[in-house]
């Protein structure tokens, strides 16, 4: 029964990730094929050794897999290392301050 259980469940999980689930068309959600990314996070040398390319869903969706990905406004690479992340931090903080110093001469001290 456990077993079982557990298989139903992952089944379920497959169902919802790739958008073929009764509650998905209930409420007429679909995946756009087009933004839909997946990583697979991991140390290098293991990730070196998966050949990883994409997966096709049916015959009009096919599922990109990437390096890095951004949720929420955070960029995640493969490896976790946040690296992506702080080199945009660094651009964005960087243009904030470029534009503060070209109205500079329209604050007050």
């Amino acid at each position: 029964y456990f077993i079982q259980s557990n298989l139903r469940a992952l089944h379920d999980v497959n169902e919802i990730k790739f958008g073929t689930s009764p509650q998905m068309a209930q409420y007429f959600l679909q995946l756009n094929g087009s933004k839909t990314q997946i990583i697979v996070f991991g140390p290098q040398d293991v990730l070196a050794s998966i050949p990883i390319g994409g997966a096709f869903l049916s015959h009009d969706i096919t599922v990109r897999f990437v390096s890095t990905v951004k949720n929420l406004g955070v960029l995640m690479d493969e490896s976790l290392s946040m690296s992506n992340q702080v080199v945009s931090l660094k651009k964005s903080c960087f243009n904030i301050l470029r534009k503060i110093t070209k109205i500079r001469f329209l604050l007050s001290r």
